[in-house]
């Protein structure tokens, strides 16, 4: 085939070198009681200009449901094939129910706020019962 004659010999090969990516192991621990509350372990996907993997606690970590970092973490570089273990601490973060009581006839007789603490799972419903609390 003619086609295929025209490119005999004038091919490019390329060597692909095979780069691990950088790994950092994140321990995240309650602030207050030091508990471990969740684990993660990240690969880099993100390069700065001289090659090395970036790390943003603000952006790249995946804080346990119900908790907020308790302090502010620098960027962290690591190069590649490099593992690093971390501990972020992090505080329970507070859910505030605003409660408005009112008539069938739309007049508003109180207002309660309630503060739960709800860290852990996602999955967590919080159960409130009207009586004495209100």
């Amino acid at each position: 085939d003619q086609f295929v004659k025209d490119y005999v010999g004038k091919t490019t090969q390329l060597k692909v070198k095979a780069v691990k990516a950088a790994t950092m192991e994140v321990v995240y621990k309650d602030q207050t009681t030091q508990e471990v509350v969740g684990e993660e372990t990240l690969t880099g996907s993100r390069q700065d200009a001289d090659g090395n993997y970036v790390f943003d606690a603000a952006v790249d970590f995946n804080i346990p449901f119900g908790y907020q970092l308790a302090v502010d973490y620098p960027v962290e570089t690591l190069k590649a094939g490099e593992t690093k273990t971390t501990e972020c601490l992090v505080t329970a973060r507070e859910t505030v129910l605003h409660i408005t009581f009112e008539t069938q006839d739309g007049e508003v007789v109180g207002n309660k706020d309630s503060i739960y603490n709800i860290s852990g799972s996602r999955r967590r419903v919080l159960d409130i019962h009207a009586g004495n609390r209100f």
